[in-house]
């Protein structure tokens, strides 16, 4: 019982991590309870995902300006 508890809590380390980073706590989560070494290393290397990306204008016909 104590194993999964701490394997519970040490799994919030990756998913706060790629949540900072602007991705989902809960798959995160998820995987550090599976693979806990590799979630939290991959965790690290994440990049920031951007919030809202420039929309391109385009015109009628397709083609953008």
């Amino acid at each position: 019982m104590g194993v999964i508890l701490l394997l519970a809590l040490l799994a919030c380390i990756p998913a706060a991590i790629a949540k900072l980073k602007g991705h989902s706590f809960i798959a995160w989560w998820f995987y550090g309870v599976f693979l806990l070494v590799v979630a939290l290393i991959h965790s690290l290397f994440l990049r920031k995902k951007p919030k809202n990306p420039e929309p391109v204008p385009v015109d009628m016909r397709g083609k953008v300006n």
